[in-house]
Parts: structure tokens; C-alpha cells; sequence
């Protein structure tokens, strides 16, 4: 619809001489079968210059940037592009975990359409990775038919995990998955890894330097809910729920003092705090801990908001992405 269909597209100047209709379904039957698509776009251009028609090829074009042109941008965003990378490990199955899921989301778009600065049309999306022998690979789970929805939508994402495994899988994949989903430029984004443990199975074909290099040439900030002893030692009420990147504790207690304590080991750790996250205590999430369900919308909505007001301006570039299709990516600069 983008390149055929669209008055904004390069090819548009040629729809008059040669009707994009048919161009458009065939593009549709190359998108259904996950092939490459500009190959029809080159063959357009090929029918146009025939004629004499000046066009630009979308796939190398990311609006009037051309293919590896960089610029600086600082524009005020409204809203976000949060993707949740869940392990469908047993530890998740049952109507609880769903239901604590299902509050999550709507307490994350509540809090974020609320902000000082409100972000509005929010979008959000699934992906996942299961055990050795269920569901074990990588996959996306679409959203009514989308791999961005919004909130309303999500349960219906939650609902299709496949909760069964008893082994745990490396998360590296699914995030790098998640990485690839189709942000829009000018959104605040984030990818929520939600996990039974800190990474223990090292079977990924990427390594941590080439996942924080994925992530943060995106601009995305990771977040990861796992397993972490250290700060799981206190269940009382105002205990931590989380550490910041900066080692700062995030509590919902006005008693706890302000201070800083050392992050846990591991490599999900390790790339929630190079991309500028947090990391939290999945115990609180699997009891429906309330402290838990607020914090991590908070920290999230307060960590877009820098983003949101142009202060963190963002360097970014116009790339051919997985699928051959020009793209911009926006590393912040903070």
C-alpha cells in the first residue's frame, strides 16, 4: 500500500501512465510468501523509464533521504513502540500470570497516556521464545492479525503463548526479533523481556556486543524482568522492585533511602543497563505484586520522557533493513 498505492510514494509520478492495481496484488502475493518485494519495484521503474517517467525506488529511499544518509534529529515525540519478549516457560501458565499480564498493559498505557507530557497512540507488541521442544525457536506472535497493536488488543497476544516448556532457551534471538519489528521513527521505544531466569543456555548465533549494538542503534531500551536473588531477599511491603542502570534502587516506598546498590551478573542484566533500562524482580510480577505493576510503568514513562521534551537528540540513518526495505534507524545520543 506504501509504494503502490500511496500519493506520497516515489513510484506515484507513473500511476497515471501504467495503473499500479496489479502491481499492488502481486506485491501483496511476494509479502505473503516473505519474498522480496523490490524486485517488483525495480521492474515498475524499468516499465516507467521506458516512457521516460522520472521515479524514485522506495526500497532505497527513506522519504526524500536517500539510502546511507545521516542526520541529526531532536523532534518531540507523543508515543510509544513497546515490544514484550516472553519465555514460554510452565512458570508462566495459568489465569494469574494472565491476568497480572493483563494489568501490566493496561497500567503501562495508563500511566504513559497520563504522563506530564501525554503519549498517545501507544502501540505495543509479542514476541517469544519457548522451551527445548516447545515452541524453542524465535517467533512473533501477531496481534489480531498485526505485530503492533494497542493495549486493548494485547490480551489477546497474552492469551496465545504457549506456556508448556520446562527448559529454558536463549532470549538473544527473540530479542534481536523484536529489534527488527517496524517502530515508527519518531517513537519512543522499548522492548520488555520478561524471563524465568538470568541467561543460562548460551546457544544464540549472536553475541552481547552485536544484540546492545542492534538495540541501541534503534534507540530501544530494554527492560528485563527476571530471577534476581540479590534483590529479592525482602518481600515486605516498600522493599526494591528493581534496580536502575545507574544502580539506583527503584521502590515505591517514601522510607527507603535514595542509594545505590550492585546490579546482578548476567547478560540480560548487562543489556538492560547498556541501553539505559532497568531490571526488576519477577516474583512480584507472577504474585501481582501492586508496587511492581506501578513501578515499571513509571520508570518506563519517565525514561521516554527525555526523549519526549527533545533533550536527547538522535543520530540517525537511513539502511536497508532484513527484508531489503529502506528503513530509519535513531540511535539516542544522551
Amino acid at each position: 500500500m506504501e509504494y503502490f498505492n500511496s500519493p506520497e510514494s516515489g513510484l506515484q509520478p507513473a500511476f497515471e501512465t501504467f495503473s499500479p492495481v496489479e502491481w499492488l496484488q502481486e506485491c501483496r502475493n511476494l509479502a505473503d510468501q516473505c519474498k522480496d518485494i523490490c524486485t517488483l519495484t525495480k521492474g515498475y521503474i524499468h516499465l516507467a523509464n521506458t516512457k521516460e517517467i522520472s521515479v524514485v525506488d522506495p526500497c532505497e529511499q527513506c522519504g526524500d533521504r536517500p539510502v546511507d544518509s545521516m542526520w541529526m534529529e531532536r523532534k518531540v515525540v507523543d508515543s510509544a513502540d513497546i515490544v514484550f519478549v516472553v519465555s514460554e516457560n510452565k512458570l508462566f501458565r495459568g489465569p494469574e500470570v494472565l491476568a497480572n499480564l493483563n494489568t501490566l498493559i493496561n497500567k503501562l498505557d495508563n500511566t504513559l497516556r497520563k504522563a506530564s507530557s501525554p503519549m498517545e497512540n501507544n502501540m505495543y507488541g509479542l514476541a517469544a521464545f519457548g522451551s527445548i521442544g516447545v515452541h524453542e525457536g524465535d517467533h512473533s506472535h501477531t496481534i489480531n492479525g498485526y505485530l503492533m497493536n494497542t493495549a486493548a488488543n494485547m490480551p489477546k497476544g497474552f492469551e496465545s503463548l504457549d506456556s508448556e516448556g520446562d527448559y529454558p532457551t536463549d532470549a538473544f534471538d527473540a530479542i534481536s526479533l523484536a529489534a527488527t519489528y517496524r517502530f515508527r521513527a519518531g517513537a519512543a521505544k522499548a522492548i520488555i523481556l520478561i524471563v524465568e531466569n538470568e541467561r543460562q543456555v548460551e546457544e544464540s548465533y549472536l553475541t552481547l556486543a552485536e544484540v546492545q549494538q542492534k538495540l541501541n542503534s534503534r534507540g530501544i531500551i530494554l527492560y528485563v524482568v527476571s530471577n534476581y536473588e540479590s534483590i529479592s531477599k525482602k518481600s515486605a511491603p516498600g522493599a526494591p522492585v528493581g534496580i536502575k542502570f545507574d544502580k539506583t534502587i527503584i521502590t515505591a516506598s517514601k522510607k527507603i533511602k535514595e542509594g545505590v546498590v550492585n546490579i546482578p551478573s548476567g547478560n540480560y542484566a548487562k543489556l538492560a543497563i547498556a541501553t539505559r533500562g532497568s531490571i526488576f524482580r519477577l516474583d512480584m510480577l507472577l504474585s501481582g505484586n501492586n508496587e511492581l505493576l506501578s513501578m515499571l510503568p513509571k520508570i518506563i514513562r519517565n525514561d521516554a520522557l527525555p526523549i519526549m521534551s527533545g533533550s536527547v537528540e538522535r543520530q540517525c540513518q537511513c539502511v536497508i533493513n532484513q527484508y531489503g526495505l529502506a528503513t530509519v534507524n535513531c540511535e539516542n545520543i544522551w
